[in-house]
């Protein structure tokens, strides 16, 4: 697991002291792809396309600050972090709102298969606006699907996450990530003319577009949020009270926190 840190807890936001990486812009560092860690280690799951498999995040009640997450897929095990091209699959607006529960994220139907990848997890807080806090967490797992991976064709938009997101709350006097409190100023597209990769996305979050594969052999149907918040690029999903999407659902809570042991997205 590319955890970062033993025992995969993660104490300080990217580039804190507490990390041993400092820095002041954290999401300009390759220290934001992985919290640190660019070393390749061993599958720790399975997803299916075209199925849902549930994560949980635990955050501890000192820590549950405004923000949203966002997951993403990298098939580039072998390079260095900076280098790693990523592309979204899941938008999760507000997810402290499913802090501790299962959150579906529907794998698309086109995902190209591989034998490893590499299965990300960001969340921006937004609690000391306009600094920022970020968050990240990796882990590799394999994918199966009808689609393959040929190592050249990638799904789109992908990017490298070194520069993705804008370090701080506001650009030029403008809102680059939604005001989490009153008067819930929004997003506005023009802090982000420098960052063309990220969008005010529909869900009110900022954030890549939720990606697509060009000559797969399935189609990429859309899944629109559910009661909680989670938007994803799999199959359409009926709301649920604890926001799991439904349809083709795969019952392994990969990242549940159990008794006497750490949860791999734990921040304490």
């Amino acid at each position: 697991m590319r955890a970062g840190f033993a025992e995969y807890q993660m104490n300080a936001p990217v580039g804190h002291t507490d990390t041993g990486i400092v820095t002041s812009t954290p999401t300009l560092d390759s220290s934001f792809v992985c919290r640190g860690n660019d070393q390749k280690s061993p599958v720790t799951a399975t997803l299916v396309a075209g199925e849902t498999f549930n994560m949980q995040w635990n955050i501890s009640p000192a820590a549950l600050h405004v923000g949203d997450c966002s997951v993403y897929i990298s098939y580039d095990v072998g390079l260095p972090a900076a280098e790693q091209r990523f592309f979204a699959i899941a938008s999760i607006p507000k997810c402290k709102d499913v802090n501790r529960r299962d959150v579906g994220i529907a794998i698309p139907l086109w995902l190209p298969a591989a034998g490893n990848a590499i299965l990300r997890w960001d969340w921006y807080a937004l609690h000391v606006h306009p600094n920022m806090e970020f968050y990240a967490q990796c882990a590799d797992v394999r994918i199966e699907g009808k689609n393959a991976y040929d190592g050249v064709r990638l799904p789109t938009p992908y990017f490298k996450i070194p520069g993705l997101f804008p370090p701080t709350g506001t650009v030029g006097g403008r809102f680059a990530y939604r005001y989490g409190f009153s008067p819930y100023n929004p997003c506005d597209s023009a802090a982000l003319a420098a960052y063309p990769n990220v969008k005010c996305r529909a869900d009110g979050s900022t954030g890549p577009e939720l990606a697509m594969f060009e000559g797969g052999d399935v189609a990429n149907p859309t899944l629109r949020p559910t009661a909680a918040g989670v938007q994803t690029g799999g199959v359409t999903a009926s709301p649920t009270v604890a926001g799991l999407a439904s349809g083709g659902v795969s019952h392994v809570v990969i990242f549940a926190v159990t008794i006497n042991h750490f949860l791999l997205f734990g921040l304490f």
